[in-house]
């Protein structure tokens, strides 16, 4: 026993003059339960919205009120026809469309129903569920206002709801997660394999024969990164093929544009990969750091919780995430068969983070080279 105790105090004290790892130990819990308990919330709120009201009346003017005064949504602005609805869906400005049908005033007062059509953004299916229940609970209260208010016409019902789910009718939930898996499994896979790339040079002392070799700087990191590049593009392949053929997820998009966001998005999850790796001293190390970063990288960047519900810091914080962007886009492609011009936003901003990270992990390696 007192050699174990031994044992004990001797892995305590080493922990303890690491403060690296100590940091890893305290301070990662804290700040990730602080995140986490801001991030994590299932209440959707705030829904953009469009309207196009057909029959300018009263009781048109009325419902669209009952939306719009809950908490729930937000009208972006009055559409002008349902092609422009369905645009603003595909572009993912607006993630439901309200259409009232002609007399809709009308028909509530003539023993006949007033029908509502709602068009949802079917690609996040938890959302899309979540909307249909606030619309219907809004009909519901409605109805029931002005079914006392008209009692004496025996209508039961006074306004329906027709509803429409563009890119997934069904609301298959595997439909929104599997493109973000996608995402998710090259993030995991790569960064732990670039994070360990430099650490285990360290560890078998073979870094400082590297290091005397004529290797220039950018030929040492793309001898590093490249072979995890091809596997990323592998793994992607293997992915989109298995949700394809085997979960019968439709692949609307294209696959070259796929490959595009792809490239892109390896240089920022390589990059961190290889920062990690450059400024960790252990392969233990460089594990906790890439499960630091992985972790709240896959919670932050709307795979499960909308984005747009999140505190403002919270939402600074997700939106230099580089997987939100990589996230939409791979949901864009497969789901909607969403072009470059609908998605360049993304593609503009993942574009950004990447390269700021690529010239970070230069200058890191260059610190490290001349030191």
């Amino acid at each position: 026993m007192q050699r174990i105790f031994a044992m004990i105090k001797k892995e305590f004290i080493q922990l303890w003059r690491d403060p690296r790892m100590l940091v890893i130990i305290f301070f990662i819990p804290v700040f990730q339960s602080i995140i986490f308990g801001y991030a994590i919330n299932t209440d959707i709120r705030d829904i953009k919205i469009s309207v196009l009201d057909l029959d300018k009346t009263v009781e048109s003017q009325n419902i669209i009120q009952k939306f719009t005064s809950s908490r729930y949504f937000i009208n972006t602005g009055y559409a002008e026809n349902i092609s422009q609805i369905e645009n603003n869906i595909q572009k993912g400005t607006i993630r439901a469309g309200i259409i009232i049908e002609n007399n809709f005033e009308k028909n509530i007062y003539s023993n006949n129903t007033g029908k509502i059509q709602i068009l949802i953004d079917g690609t996040d299916s938890n959302t899309a569920s979540y909307i249909l229940k606030y619309i219907q609970e809004i009909v519901k209260n409605f109805n029931i206002d002005k079914g006392s208010e008209i009692k004496a016409t025996k209508i039961t019902m006074p306004v329906s709801v027709e509803t429409s789910a563009f890119f997934n009718p069904n609301l298959y939930s595997n439909y929104f997660f599997i493109p973000g898996v996608l995402a998710m499994i090259v993030t995991v896979v790569l960064i732990l394999l670039s994070a360990m790339a430099i650490v285990r040079e360290k560890e078998a002392g073979t870094i400082e024969q590297i290091m005397v070799t004529p290797l220039k700087n950018y030929e040492f990191i793309l001898g590093k990164t490249i072979p995890f590049a091809l596997i990323g593009f592998i793994d992607v392949t293997i992915i989109a093929l298995v949700a394809n053929l085997h979960f019968k997820i439709p692949f609307e998009g294209s696959f070259f544009l796929l490959y595009f966001a792809t490239a892109i998005y390896l240089l920022a999850v390589l990059s961190i990969g290889f920062l990690i790796s450059t400024v960790s001293s252990t392969q233990q190390q460089a594990m906790m750091t890439s499960f630091f970063f992985v972790f709240p990288a896959m919670l932050l960047s709307g795979f499960v919780f909308p984005i747009a519900n999140m505190p403002l810091l919270i939402k600074i914080i997700a939106y230099v995430n580089p997987l939100t962007y990589f996230m939409r886009i791979s949901r864009g492609i497969f789901l909607k068969g969403a072009d470059f011009s609908i998605l360049s936003q993304d593609f503009l901003y993942l574009s950004i983070i990447s390269v700021i990270t690529v010239f970070i992990v230069i200058f890191k390696n260059r610190q490290r080279i001349s030191h």
